[in-house]
């Protein structure tokens, strides 16, 4: 199956040399993190070498392989269909049925909740392998050798962060899995970055994780109109499970988001409220 499958990886991706080396650097990076963390090397490779198999396929064609309900499922979030593509025609043409491969294929370009070992592995692998040049790559290459959920963790809040700097929209499985590997720091991490995104000003995040007792985090930003309608709508995406209530439309806007509340303000009504007074004592993040 293996030699099968890489022979038709290179000629697939013969005419793109950047792609082949990514899937064999993928493929070197998982068998070696495998051996430590007691995955079978086979399945290793398999979700290695066939990942990223209709990545150069248009969106069409891709859409060729998927359901109704995931094409509406992730049409915000187009970069994902090659997952389930792959992973179906994994499925339907090699005859291969393994669903933990499948699934590690699948999600390896969100994440997801309760990623079993092989998916984790597979996750950090296309993230950091030898070929990728951002800076994080090789802290987290580094890392997966030592402690493959810390590596994990940093791989989820890298690709986070990597789509909030695009300005594209998170699925909700990023969130999920930022949600999973630290709840409450990468929480904010998400709120931070959809208000980076939308260029509130004044941003700041004071720290009551270990004073207050109803919530950890408290945000204040200075908005204008279109500003505020943009980040409701942007958070009620990113964290749409999080957001208990959103009030006020223009002036003030609170949203409680469970363990952060986040106050946008016009400036004039920052000013009067005197937030930033009343809080000058309190440990800040930001």
């Amino acid at each position: 199956m293996i030699k099968k499958i890489k022979k038709d990886i290179m000629n697939r991706f013969k005419n793109d040399q950047k792609r082949l080396d990514h899937i064999l650097g993928v493929n070197e990076l998982m068998l070696e993190l495998s051996s430590i963390y007691g995955v079978s090397l086979e399945k290793a490779s398999i979700a290695a070498l066939f990942h990223d198999y209709t990545k150069n396929d248009s969106l069409e064609d891709q859409k060729k392989y998927l359901s109704n309900y995931l094409i509406k499922r992730y049409k915000d979030t187009p970069q994902a269909y090659h997952g389930f593509s792959a992973a179906k025609i994994l499925e339907d043409f090699y005859h291969y049925d393994d669903s933990e491969v499948l699934t590690a294929i699948k999600y390896h370009v969100t994440g997801r909740k309760n990623m079993s070992k092989l998916g984790k592995i597979l996750f950090v692998s296309d993230y950091s392998e030898k070929n990728r040049t951002h800076k994080e790559a090789a802290f987290v290459r580094d890392l997966a050798y030592q402690d493959l959920d810390a590596a994990y963790k940093q791989a989820v809040i890298g690709k986070i962060n990597h789509v909030n700097q695009k300005g594209q929209v998170l699925d909700k499985n990023q969130v999920e899995s930022l949600m999973s590997v630290n709840s409450n720091i990468d929480l904010l991490s998400v709120v931070q970055g959809e208000l980076e995104d939308v260029k509130v000003k004044d941003l700041k995040i004071f720290d009551f994780e270990k004073t207050n007792p109803f919530y950890d985090y408290f945000i204040i930003a200075t908005i204008n109109d279109r500003q505020g309608q943009a980040a409701v709508s942007r958070l009620k995406k990113a964290i749409k499970n999080e957001i208990r209530h959103v009030e006020g439309k223009t002036g003030w806007i609170l949203i409680d988001a469970n363990s952060i509340i986040i106050h946008l303000f016009k400036e004039e009504e920052r000013t009067f409220y005197g937030f930033d007074q009343k809080f000058l004592g309190v440990k800040r993040i930001k």
